[in-house]
């Protein structure tokens, strides 16, 4: 029997998923974790009765965790089988893949390299950027987690995968910062796609050097110093760094 669940995911839905869990199982013990310390912290005799389900976290779990989980781990990618690793969702926009989707597979050492359970796909909107795919992509993940509760909680055993294997090109931070250091002979096209596709809050900007100053993109909801060096650039504005 799992005497408890360890939820590892981001604050900004581990409150819904552990209002969830709660609802459904309400005698059940969630253990909600936001980084690796505080699961570096669970004792050992814990991890022994546990099952981990991590949703869209970014905590790669040390393989010694992984190995003393007494139910396994599971993980809720949000991306395809084919996107594996970071910026799935920004990479998929700019490669103008036309479906994306959510996977949940088994965690093994590797990032996103375990055995898959389940996928679910959807049709990307034309012209959708990053903020839209996103939504689109944690209400898929949250649907797969709905589907999969009960034997993630209840079973015991293994879940059952599928003869499905990841994509073996996985994007990386280091990609994804690349991809925002643009030229000033960057073409409107691309240099709109990228916006589209790489633009959001807590990421790298979008940045480009003229003349020793660096300028990234601004944020048109806000408000810059006067002082500030500005550059437009395919009608985008720059503010300088």
């Amino acid at each position: 029997m799992i005497d408890s669940i360890i939820l590892q995911a981001e604050k900004a839905y581990g409150i819904t998923l552990l209002g969830m869990l709660s609802m459904e199982y309400p005698k059940l013990n969630i253990i909600l974790v936001n980084d690796l310390s505080e699961l570096i912290a669970i004792p050992f005799s814990t991890l022994k009765k546990s099952r981990l389900i991590s949703f869209s976290s970014s905590n790669i779990v040390p393989a010694k965790i992984l190995g003393l989980l007494g139910y396994g781990a599971y993980n809720f990618h949000p991306g395809p089988p084919s996107r594996p690793g970071w910026g799935a969702i920004e990479k998929a926009i700019y490669d103008q893949d036309q479906a994306f989707g959510t996977t949940l597979h088994l965690m093994n050492e590797y990032v996103d390299a375990g055995p898959i359970i389940a996928i679910n796909l959807f049709p990307i909107p034309a012209g959708c950027n990053r903020k839209t795919l996103s939504d689109l992509a944690f209400q898929n993940l949250l649907n797969l987690f709905t589907q999969h509760l009960k034997e993630l909680v209840e079973s015991t055993h293994d879940l059952i995968e599928l003869p499905i294997e990841w994509g073996h090109k996985k994007f990386t931070r280091s990609d994804y910062s690349a991809y925002c250091i643009i030229t000033e002979d960057i073409d409107r096209s691309e240099l709109d796609l990228r916006i589209r596709a790489f633009q959001a809050p807590f990421r790298p900007a979008i940045r480009f050097q003229k003349d020793g100053t660096v300028y990234v993109l601004a944020n048109q909801e806000e408000e810059y110093s006067p002082t500030l060096k500005s550059h437009k650039l395919h009608g985008h504005s720059f503010i300088e760094s």
